[in-house]
């Protein structure tokens, strides 16, 4: 009895401790993964297309290493060996041939398109990966000839873009002058800057406008990018209005777009309104939030804006606005501005080419936006500081049912250096810029109207949705 029940103590014991080794060789693992997409991911988030990204990358990934531990307490040692960066996320057994360690990837001009990270923790410490197996080794396996009383495991991931930020609506530069995007604006004293044609804190119909000819041009871009087909199908493409991203690393210079934007596909823009309807699916709370403040600014000026943009005019063969000519158009008045200012402020111009423009003061309203008859715009019930869309208070805010994402209402659109409209065919069109257009309130089919004030331009490199490829 007492013999069998030693036979059986041995037994259980061996599986007790095998248990244990291969307890030790599941928790190696996870960590190594761990560390592997964590500093996958910390590195992509830093790739913008230069060296100094490749640089930033390499930082993001040794400092993630540095916070973590393993095997109870040890210290992880960076080596930027374990980090290689390629154009692609490529398929698992990719050769190293497709993917540049930090030196190859720093060389001038080389980091342009490289937005994809591989972090393999085979190339750090030896140690890292070695888990001992006493338990295992007692039992005097063996692999090969070998005794089989360690083993080494590692782990590696890729991490890359996966989504621009810019919404599939192709709109037209209205000055599409390529040497010279940035003009200057004279109002009395006041020079202010207009990019590209468009004058910041001016609400544009963006449905309605064309620097072509007095007939509308706004345009479906396609979203996917596929040089083997043509991706226009509302079905196709409507998820990506709701959520306002494109599936691509970076917006091409050269984008396959469709005339005119579909009518069907306004109403998913005002899913940043917290407006899930019928008519805007397939928008949800999830794909496609709220913005924080859902509030319609539609009124702040003393007298009344005629229309929620401002008024159009086709003076010089050209469907503009009446904020646009240098001088005011006959019979424009304080309410043909439209809502001004509900987002973003009037750019002053200074020389060169700064980062961002300085806001010219709410009380030049009078200078900047000059009338043919009675008085200019004036200020009414504006916030005393900021803009409505910032400026606490009931007035100005109104907070979503659903978790909202700030400044959502906020599109980022292709300014197109805008192609002969071809209806229900596709031709190429170049982009110039990415502008930034504020909805001030929802679109609306019925008057054909995508409300949209000028906010500036978009700074590049695009920043992106990153994700673990593998």
């Amino acid at each position: 009895m007492s013999i069998m029940l030693v036979m059986m103590l041995m037994v259980l014991l061996t599986f007790i401790g095998t248990a244990v080794d291969l307890g030790q060789l599941y928790n190696r693992r996870t960590d190594l993964q761990n560390l592997a997409d964590s500093a996958a991911l910390a590195a992509a988030t830093r790739l913008n297309g230069t060296s100094a990204g490749i640089a930033s990358a390499v930082a993001a990934a040794a400092a993630v290493a540095a916070s973590m531990k393993y095997q109870y307490g040890r210290s992880i040692v960076w080596d930027n060996a374990a980090i290689r960066f390629s154009t692609s996320p490529g398929i698992p057994g990719t050769p190293d041939a497709n993917w540049l360690d930090v030196g190859g990837a720093s060389v001038a001009g080389v980091a342009t398109n490289l937005m994809y990270v591989r972090v393999d923790t085979g190339a750090l410490d030896p140690a890292l990966g070695l888990v001992t197996l006493p338990f295992i080794r007692a039992l005097n396996l063996q692999v090969n000839g070998a005794a089989l009383d360690s083993f080494s495991i590692g782990s590696s991931a890729v991490a890359g873009r996966s989504a621009i930020p810019v919404t599939p609506l192709g709109v037209c530069a209205l000055d599409p002058d390529v040497l010279n995007p940035v003009k200057q604006r004279t109002s009395g004293a006041l020079v202010e800057a207009v990019q590209w044609g468009f004058r910041r804190g001016i609400n544009y119909n963006l449905l309605n406008l064309s620097p072509a000819g007095t007939a509308p041009l706004n345009f479906l871009v396609d979203p996917i990018n596929d040089p083997a087909t043509a991706n226009f199908a509302i079905a196709d493409v409507a998820p990506f209005v709701c959520s306002g991203t494109m599936p691509m690393t970076s917006l091409p210079n050269a984008v396959r777009v469709q005339f005119p934007f579909p009518a069907a596909l306004i109403d998913q823009l005002n899913s940043r309104f917290d407006a899930y309807t019928a008519a805007s699916a397939p928008c949800d709370p999830v794909g496609a939030p709220p913005d924080t403040n859902v509030k319609e600014h539609l009124s702040t000026t003393a007298v009344a804006p005629a229309g929620q943009t401002a008024a159009g005019t086709s003076l010089s063969g050209k469907l503009l606005t009446v904020a646009d000519p240098a001088a005011p158009p006959a019979a424009t008045t304080a309410p043909s501005y439209g809502v001004l200012w509900s987002y973003a402020m009037a750019a002053q111009w200074v020389a060169g080419s700064p980062a961002s423009y300085p806001n010219l003061a709410k009380t030049n309203w009078s200078t900047l936006y000059p009338v043919s008859s009675g008085a200019g715009p004036a200020t009414g019930t504006y916030p005393a500081t900021n803009t409505p869309y910032h400026a606490p208070g009931s007035s100005y805010k109104l907070a979503p049912s659903h978790p909202g994402v700030a400044k959502r209402r906020v599109l980022n659109l292709p300014l197109l250096a805008c192609p002969d409209p071809v209806g229900g065919n596709y031709s190429t069109a170049t982009v110039l810029a990415i502008g930034q257009f504020f909805m001030s309130a929802k679109a609306s089919v019925a008057a054909t109207r995508i409300s949209g004030e000028f906010a500036g331009i978009l700074a590049l490199p695009i920043g992106t949705t990153v994700r673990l490829y593998r």
